[in-house]
């Protein structure tokens, strides 16, 4: 996979939400071969107690639909958290994107390793952290 330098961030722990497995194999292999130490959830539910199982959890990148907790309202509970947990959205259907908020990340899917690293590197940013 290539992978541009200048979007390597240092290490951050990322937490990958998103109900298909397949999806979620192929977004781990992105972000271990950018240097990241990726933990899988298969829904909001899991993710919820992967945060706790895996603390600190840096940045989340979660699917926008799936079953029992979806993207958004991870994303809602997740800004409640002190310090809250950046978290970036990603989804295949263009209907959805009516439901996010102009300055929510997001990614659409399908989408480059490239795009997914830079993604994290500005979520650590903007919560502050070295990128």
């Amino acid at each position: 996979m290539n992978v541009l330098p200048a979007l390597r961030s240092r290490q951050a722990r990322v937490l990958v939400v998103d109900d298909e497995p397949v999806v979620l194999q192929l977004i781990w292999r992105m972000l271990e071969a950018g240097g990241h130490r990726v933990y899988l959830a298969a829904d909001g539910v899991q993710a919820i107690a992967a945060l706790t199982e895996h603390a600190p959890i840096d940045v989340v990148v979660s699917d926008l639909r799936m079953p029992k907790l979806d993207g958004l309202s991870l994303s809602a509970m997740l800004a409640d958290r002190s310090p809250p947990v950046p978290v970036m959205l990603m989804s295949g259907y263009v209907a959805d994107l009516s439901d996010v908020a102009a300055d929510t990340p997001l990614l659409v899917k399908p989408f480059t390793e490239n795009q997914l690293l830079a993604g994290v590197g500005r979520l650590l940013a903007r919560a502050g952290q070295t990128a």
